[in-house]
């Protein structure tokens, strides 16, 4: 079965970044809370392909760290550490 070159991109796409579902569950963010800080420029940064958002990865992770370790003390973003090392 021949694959296409737009499904090809998208799981390249979709191979180092998350959508938007995805990410709520990584940070364990409701989808409207999300949207929120995405209003006021507090989210992860993201980017969009025609009416699709992405988030990337690895910045994903780093806003994460910085957010958890601001917010929480630095216990928060060891707990992310461990659990993203332990899958």
């Amino acid at each position: 079965e021949a694959t296409t070159s737009s499904s090809v991109r998208t799981e390249e796409i979709s191979s180092v970044n998350y959508s938007v579902d995805e990410v709520c569950i990584v940070i364990g963010l409701s989808r409207p809370t999300l949207y929120s800080l995405m209003s006021v420029g507090k989210a992860p940064p993201s980017f969009t392909i025609g009416r699709r958002r992405f988030f990337p990865k690895d910045k994903t992770h780093e806003w994460m760290d910085v957010e958890f370790s601001q917010q929480n003390g630095v216990e928060a973003g060891d707990r992310w550490h461990q659990k993203s090392q332990a899958k």
